[in-house]
């Protein structure tokens, strides 16, 4: 009898502890999405602010297509020819 307790009690234990993980590992998994939109969002504002690209040349880059700019240096420094 004190054996069938101890097998019951052990297996409401290891109940709770299964439950706990999954519960911590269902609370990150929502951190990580939370934080991969926000990095979305923010490196979109930086392509469209900063960069100065459009809406449809950033869809594009996020569907793998390749796209290129000419970009103007923002100091003669930033310019070097290899004379």
């Amino acid at each position: 009898m004190a054996t069938d307790n101890r097998a019951r009690n052990q297996g409401v234990a290891m109940g709770k502890r299964i439950s706990q993980i999954l519960l911590v590992a269902l609370l990150l998994a929502i951190r990580v999405s939370f934080s991969l939109s926000q990095t979305s969002s923010e490196l979109q504002t930086f392509l469209s602010q900063k960069i100065g690209l459009k809406q449809e040349q950033i869809t594009a880059i996020e569907n793998g297509q390749p796209f290129a700019k000419n970009m103007e240096p923002r100091s003669p420094a930033e310019f070097s020819s290899s004379e």
